[in-house]
């Protein structure tokens, strides 16, 4: 289990900036009852903890302890001019559960920042003992809250909801997903640029890239009967984060995909090429399952991602595929329009294949290899 899970939100807890006044600083804690607080600094970058002890080793005159400092001699003096650093250190919100109860056995909160030192916020001692006594099962709790009985659709409708109301950890958890398909992003407009110059023509059409929903996730989870836990999700779905490249010709799906394989640091996982081998419906597509090195938070993380590459003629099928699938009249009628969509898709693979056998022939007749027939 990641830290993120047991975070009370930097909007949700008490901090201060490094910048406000002593007194004010003292005043709050004062008003609030606090006995130690997180200090940012403007930059959102976290600083460190005051304590109460803090304020009151500053305000006694070290020279005379009876004799305590005039307030109006701190009143030049900052939060920031006595807090420590060291005192109750930040955690990566990347770090495991464990490396979290290590710290909560010195402090009683544990600060949490992302990979650029940012405060994100808190997981205090005393929810970590709540987690300890409430759960039996290992550190690996639920990415997405929901309930893991599916017997009934009631069950589910509530799931949803849940999750609706509460997407917050799965949105952190998203990010490095996130982060992959950006890098995949960047890699096929660089091969873009590549096969711009050498055919002399735009190969790539259209880019397109998601990241699926937490209620999605959720239902496909739920349909392999498998708790939404990190370890299982990462484990069983290759698709949370997903790219569509929408090509010119035929051959320019193949090209893109070769350049993606051949890059040393992709993994290939998975190869389904539903161009030679349709679909029963007709759907047809280049899917790839490439595992992509992302430095994540200071660590190394190897994300999958799914790489749909397709004509333009294949995406205009499935588009409109998708459209009369979920119909509401295609529903309440039982229509079955599989051997039409499929007949569709075969007339529109014999014209792509003219277009692309008319390319073919431009190409030959400017390079000289081909005569002109008028």
């Amino acid at each position: 289990m990641n830290a993120f899970k047991l975070i009370i939100d930097k909007a949700e807890c008490k901090y201060l900036y490094e910048d406000i006044p002593f007194v004010d600083g003292l005043r709050q804690f004062q008003e609030g009852g606090y006995t130690a607080v997180p200090v940012i600094k403007n930059d959102g970058t976290y600083a460190g903890t005051i304590r109460d002890k803090d304020f009151l080793q500053k305000y006694i005159n070290p020279d005379d302890l009876n004799k305590p400092n005039n307030l109006e001699k701190l009143t030049n003096m900052t939060v920031g001019d006595i807090v420590k650093p060291e005192m109750n250190p930040a955690i990566n919100i990347s770090k495991d559960i464990n490396d979290v109860l290590l710290l909560s056995m010195q402090q009683n909160f544990v600060p949490i920042v992302d990979d650029r030192d940012v405060f994100v916020g808190i997981i205090t001692r005393k929810d970590i003992i709540k987690m300890l006594s409430d759960n039996h099962e290992p550190w690996n709790t639920h990415v997405i809250q929901e309930d893991n009985n599916y017997e009934s659709d009631g069950k589910m409708e509530l799931s949803i909801s849940r999750v609706e109301r509460n997407q917050e950890p799965y949105k952190i958890f998203s990010k490095m997903y996130e982060a992959a398909m950006k890098e995949i992003c960047i890699r096929i407009e660089t091969i873009n640029e590549m096969l711009k110059i050498k055919y002399n023509r735009e190969p790539l059409h259209q880019i397109e890239s998601r990241i699926k929903s937490a209620k999605s996730v959720l239902g496909k989870m739920a349909r392999k009967g498998l708790p939404a836990t990190v370890d299982n999700i990462q484990e069983n779905l290759y698709d949370i984060a997903g790219v569509r490249v929408i090509c010119a010709y035929l051959s320019d799906v193949y090209e893109f995909a070769k350049y993606l394989e051949i890059q040393s640091d992709l993994k290939l996982i998975k190869r389904k090429d539903y161009i030679v081998n349709p679909k029963p419906n007709g759907y047809r597509s280049l899917h790839l399952i490439l595992e992509v090195p992302i430095n994540y938070i200071g660590a190394l993380k190897k994300i999958p991602v799914e790489v749909q590459l397709r004509t333009e003629p294949m995406d205009y099928w499935a588009s409109l595929e998708h459209d009369l699938k979920y119909k509401p009249t295609h529903n309440a009628m039982g229509l079955d329009m599989t051997a039409q969509l499929k007949e569709c898709s075969r007339e529109l693979a014999e014209t792509e294949m003219k277009m692309q056998n008319l390319s073919e022939l431009i190409k030959r007749t400017e390079s000289g290899n081909e005569e002109v027939v008028y």
